[in-house]
């Protein structure tokens, strides 16, 4: 299992293609606002991101949705029982 927020594979994504987050909302129609809150893990990346995500840059939205089902079952794990 992966516990890394998938928002980090983004913001490596960004970096290596010398993308801006500004670019990425345009070609994906993704809001700026909401590519900024994956990217710092405020957020998780949801079906219709994931599908977005995909059609922009090439990865799977499988991948996507595997990497933060992952992050959330980790975290979840990681929590007190009350």
């Amino acid at each position: 299992m992966n516990d890394r927020h998938p928002g980090l594979l983004l913001r490596d994504t960004l970096t290596k293609r010398s993308m801006s987050q500004a670019q990425l909302a345009r070609v994906s129609g993704l809001t700026p606002k909401h590519i900024s809150r994956i990217v710092t893990g405020q957020s998780g990346i949801g079906t219709d991101a994931a599908v977005a995500l995909e059609q922009a840059l090439g990865i799977p939205a499988r991948r996507w949705i595997r990497m933060q089902a992952d992050y959330d079952v980790t975290n979840h794990k990681r929590r007190p029982r009350q």
